[in-house]
């Protein structure tokens, strides 16, 4: 049968549910679809701490909202303050069709601001940029990238590196430091 957990505005459809009434702990296995508010998850196993409100995601996680998609196999989200975690690589379509790429990161929903970390990469209509990490305003399109910096931009022809730098996307600027290289 299929079974329906509620805890505030977070609904949880799964077929295998067991739930700690001493720690408040759920734990789904076999996969399980929740929603909250206009998120959408699902993903095989995971559990949902309804006292600390994060749930917990394993095996073929995805999310997805009118902001963007997030397809990754391991992931926490918190309820209340809608940030997500995600520990193994993730793929991420946002809504203006960037295509954005990490080994690790957290996504600030209520910023629009991602943190990556490990192997960041951002596809863009006329920008691919990667670093080692990268703090994106996806709002702004604007990133502070650091350690092996390459961006190429299709409409100048242009690759930059560097180690250090700031990317603005609405100006198809870039501005970078240590050990900066342009090749035309």
């Amino acid at each position: 049968p299929l079974i329906k957990m509620v805890d505030k505005d977070v609904t949880m459809y799964c077929y295998n549910l067991s739930f700690n009434t001493l720690t408040n702990v759920g734990s789904f296995f076999g996969n399980a679809t929740i929603s909250q508010q206009d998120n959408l998850m699902e993903a095989r196993s995971g559990t949902y701490n309804t006292n600390t409100n994060v749930l917990t995601f394993k095996g073929n996680v995805q999310m997805e909202n009118p902001d963007y998609r997030i397809i990754t196999d391991s992931m926490t989200y918190h309820t209340e303050t809608q940030i997500t975690n995600f520990f193994t690589q993730a793929h991420i379509w946002s809504k203006d069709s960037n295509y954005l790429s990490a080994q690790r990161g957290i996504y600030y929903r209520n910023k629009n601001l991602y943190d990556f970390f490990n192997n960041s990469y951002i596809c863009t209509k006329e920008q691919e940029i990667w670093a080692d990490s990268m703090l994106y305003d996806a709002g702004k399109e604007e990133a502070q990238l650091t350690r092996n910096i390459q961006i190429f931009d299709s409409t100048h022809h242009t690759l930059l590196f560097g180690d250090l730098g700031h990317y603005w996307g609405k100006t198809s600027g870039a501005f970078m430091t240590q050990k900066p290289a342009m090749l035309i």
